[in-house]
């Protein structure tokens, strides 16, 4: 009886705590993460490995994120195998709902290169916090 005592009280204050820590999805974590420590991710892109054949056409829709903290990682995206391409991300601000920034999305050479490979684009928009007590 102790036992199950302890455990209780101890399950129910964790569970108070929990409830005062906010929920982040990994995309507003990796996105913090990243404007946070400024970290340039061009000498640890991973290659992408050619193997699938270069002549094939798609059957459905294939949706690929860039984020542009990746930089030049779309020199080796296999464009033969996304239909669309969604450059993340143009940050919202909860006030005003005008950009905060739109990380080059004008100017990334991304988009170009999508674009010249006939892959549709697309911008994701974020809007991560202050906007629990908005419509």
């Amino acid at each position: 009886m102790k036992k199950n005592l302890v455990l209780f009280l101890f399950l129910s204050t964790n569970i108070m705590f929990a409830q005062d820590i906010p929920f982040r999805s990994i995309h507003a974590e990796e996105s913090g993460y990243y404007k946070e420590h400024q970290v340039e991710i061009s000498a640890l892109q991973q290659q992408i490995v050619p193997g699938i054949a270069s002549g094939c056409t798609l059957e459905k829709i294939v949706f690929g994120y860039h984020p542009y903290w990746i930089g030049n990682a779309y020199l080796n995206y296999q464009w033969n195998l996304l239909s669309d391409l969604c450059y993340f991300s143009y940050e919202i601000d909860p006030a005003s709902g005008a950009p905060i920034t739109i990380h080059d999305w004008l100017t990334d050479p991304a988009i170009d290169s999508a674009q010249s490979n006939d892959v549709r684009t697309h911008l994701c928009a974020t809007l991560f916090s202050e906007h629990g007590d908005r419509c």
